[in-house]
């Protein structure tokens, strides 16, 4: 029988496959939509996913002094997308979501179109490029707050390895976070495997120490083929 995506990701007894994407770019027609769903689906369907990512760009200033090695683009909303692929391919997706992008009734706006209009139930939540910067949008507790009112969804959030290695701390950060109700870790692209493992052994010490079960962590693996993307990323 089969299970839904929010489920397969609360059940940490079975392992979950996602195939991520971007959406196209925004004012694409709904035929050009559905192409570029189609075309995604057919070369993804030898693969045993249980859902899709649809990932949430933005331009995030400040992130790093790097350049960004092509310009930024805006994308369609990856709500709508994640409508399209669910009407295509009839999988569920995970929608990444940057909270801080407009104002806490923004949000709520778009929160209420994602769930009520696009029926989308798994989201990742990702805060402000850099926390040096100043944000109008709502905090990720703030969120987890809203997306608490929607028994039907679930949450996750995003982990940097490499964070780790410089701070020493993302294992608490994750402990925190699971706190705040979210099931589950989607990883940044993994070029380095050691950060990662070291973040992993530590999380798992600390929920042992806490007596805590801890949450998934998805591993994202992605091609890279320009020095200049590396050095962005």
């Amino acid at each position: 029988m089969e299970i839904g995506l929010v489920e397969a990701l609360c059940d940490y007894s079975r392992p979950v496959f996602l195939f991520g994407l971007t959406p196209p770019l925004d004012g694409a027609t709904p035929e050009a939509m559905r192409e570029v769903a189609r075309k995604f689906v057919e070369r993804s369907a030898t693969l045993a996913t249980d859902g899709f990512i649809v990932y949430d760009i933005q331009e995030e200033a400040g992130r790093t002094p790097e350049p960004r090695p092509f310009p930024f683009r805006k994308l369609d909303d990856p709500s709508h997308f994640a409508s399209v692929l669910r009407d295509v391919s009839g999988k569920e997706s995970v929608v990444y979501k940057c909270v801080v992008e407009s104002n806490k009734q923004g949000f709520q706006n778009w929160l209420d179109a994602a769930v009520d209009k696009y029926g989308v139930s798994a989201y990742n939540l990702v805060g402000g490029a850099s926390s040096a910067n100043q944000y109008a949008g709502p905090t990720i507790p703030d969120v987890a707050g809203m997306l608490k009112q929607r028994p039907h969804c679930a949450y996750g959030g995003v982990t940097i390895s490499e964070r780790h290695v410089k701070k020493g701390n993302e294992h608490e950060t994750l402990l925190k976070k699971s706190e705040l109700g979210m099931q589950w870790f989607i990883s940044q692209a993994i070029y380095d495997p050691e950060p990662m493992i070291k973040l992993l052994k530590d999380y798992g010490e600390l929920c042992r120490a806490k007596k805590v079960q801890p949450k998934r962590v998805i591993l994202t693996f992605a091609p890279c083929g320009r020095e200049k993307t590396m050095r962005f990323i």
